[in-house]
């Protein structure tokens, strides 16, 4: 199946047309404003409370739940992260993300302006645990697949997250590991908002606040967005001790289970 040749029948060509239709709105010019010109989630009118806290405890319950049985993730993500020991975060990436969750396997296609073209294939304990890239252009397109070791300054450079931990459910399992830490430490504050409509659905957004001083951790602030029908995180921003916006992750049309094929991990 290639990545822009899908049924009308598949519920995920609902994606492939949003997708068509996002870049094409912004003239394949990602960068050029936040979020390629779409506009962001109302700012939502945060609450603190106990509440708050039980409630968020429950959908990252519910969440962690339905990665842990789900076979596989499809999406569009739009990311910016702070890699390595960089002060400022990388450009914003717009990737067509497909992960399958046992065995782990990633692959990425750069959409956005930013790599476009690029393409990433990482499958657990296969290919002798390489990852592979295709990247665009005539020289590129001379060279193939190339293939490189997990350490390799051209996968440590290019993201936050290793191909082999990065991933939807690494990133719920990281996020509930972080407040479940903080609040078994007393460390933590939670406010949340009253839902809101977002791209056609009802979101509810959490401030979670950390004490670091009661908490050995480098993160201060995330800011977490849910689906509220379905209780999945769809936008999540993690700041560090700094106060610097450290990870970034915007999972757009995100369809859990989505039963992915062979064919859309090749690249």
């Amino acid at each position: 199946m290639s990545d822009w040749s899908l049924s009308t029948a598949d519920p995920r060509w609902v994606l492939k047309v949003s997708c068509v239709l996002l870049l094409a709105l912004s003239n394949i010019s990602c960068q050029t404003t936040k979020n390629g010109g779409e506009p962001e989630p109302p700012d939502p009118v945060l609450e603190p409370s106990k509440e708050a806290e039980e409630i968020l405890a429950a959908y990252l319950d519910a969440a962690v739940g339905k990665v842990e049985n789900a076979k596989d993730v499809y999406c569009l993500l739009v990311r910016t992260e702070v890699i390595g020991d960089n002060e400022k975060a990388s450009p914003e990436e717009w990737l067509d993300f497909k992960q399958r969750f046992n065995p782990h396997t990633l692959r990425l296609k750069w959409v956005g302006k930013h790599a476009k073209g690029r393409q990433l294939l990482y499958t657990a304990g296969e290919n002798d645990d390489k990852v592979l890239i295709r990247e665009p252009g005539i020289i590129s397109g001379l060279l193939g697949v190339m293939r490189f070791d997990l350490t390799s300054s051209m996968i440590t450079s290019k993201s936050r997250y290793g191909p082999d931990v990065a991933g939807y459910n690494g990133l719920v399992n990281r996020v509930d590991g972080i407040f479940r830490q903080a609040v078994e430490a007393k460390a933590v504050t939670v406010a949340a908002s009253t839902p809101v409509m977002h791209r056609g659905i009802e979101v509810l957004c959490f401030e979670v606040l950390i004490d670091r001083e009661a908490v050995d951790m480098d993160v201060s602030k995330m800011i977490l967005w849910f689906d509220v029908e379905r209780s999945l995180p769809i936008h999540t921003i993690i700041y560090d001790g700094r106060g610097r916006a450290v990870e970034d992750y915007d999972w757009r049309h995100l369809i859990l289970n989505a039963d992915l094929s062979d064919a859309d991990f090749e690249i």
